[in-house]
């Protein structure tokens, strides 16, 4: 099953928000926060834990599993159960998926022009030409660049995009394997989902900051 979390990061937290916030999560996750210097990206950091956390709590899995999470050598995180997850944020927004049948990617986008030259190699000429034949440019492209980030994160390739041509139903093959992906436009944000086999897409669920932080 598929399930897709996003908080908002709009606002410096308070110190009581900040305070719960710390009582609930493991102290590598604090320690990884502090490394920014931006508010917005420290909170970032947690939020996406906080999210994971709820996810946690909600399959009836201990939240201390939190403690025990590894990273590779290519960056991704993994949890010691069977739920594959992925976290991304963008400015004033965070989103957490979740996969019990498969590796899972996300990213998450700041709506805004996004000129294809500046994306250079990561598109390829089949990309371009259908991004120059879109009715809208400026959203093509944006959704072809976080699909295949989403499908990278997925793969577990770090932060390398090979040669990813994204085919009309929004498939692509990357490290030996097809991904599918759907994308979700907001208000101010493109969010993209991959997984490794064809899906429907779940519904984005909205979790308020009280409600991560009153989770026991």
């Amino acid at each position: 099953m598929l399930r897709l979390l996003t908080t908002p990061n709009e606002r410096e937290w308070t110190a009581g928000e900040r305070a719960a916030a710390t009582a609930l999560l493991p102290p590598a996750d604090l320690d990884r926060s502090r490394r920014y210097r931006r508010w917005q990206d420290a909170q970032a950091t947690l939020l996406g834990r906080l999210l994971l956390r709820r996810a946690i709590i909600d399959d009836d899995l201990d939240p201390g599993l939190l403690a025990w999470i590894a990273i590779d050598a290519a960056g991704r995180p993994s949890l010691p159960v069977a739920i594959d997850f992925s976290i991304s944020h963008a400015e004033g927004l965070v989103a957490l998926a979740t996969s019990g049948d498969g590796p899972v990617g996300i990213d998450v986008e700041l709506l805004r022009p996004l000129d294809p030259d500046d994306l250079g190699p990561a598109l390829t000429p089949w990309d371009r030409r259908r991004i120059a034949a879109a009715s809208d440019p400026v959203a093509a492209t944006l959704q072809c660049w976080t699909a295949k980030e989403a499908v990278v994160k997925a793969a577990g390739l770090g932060i390398t995009i090979p040669e990813l041509p994204v085919w009309e139903d929004g498939s692509m093959t990357c490290a030996g394997r097809t991904w599918w992906t759907a994308s979700w436009r907001r208000p101010s944000h493109l969010l993209t989902l991959a997984h490794d086999r064809p899906f429907a897409p779940p519904g984005i669920i909205p979790v308020r900051l009280d409600a991560l932080l009153a989770q026991i």
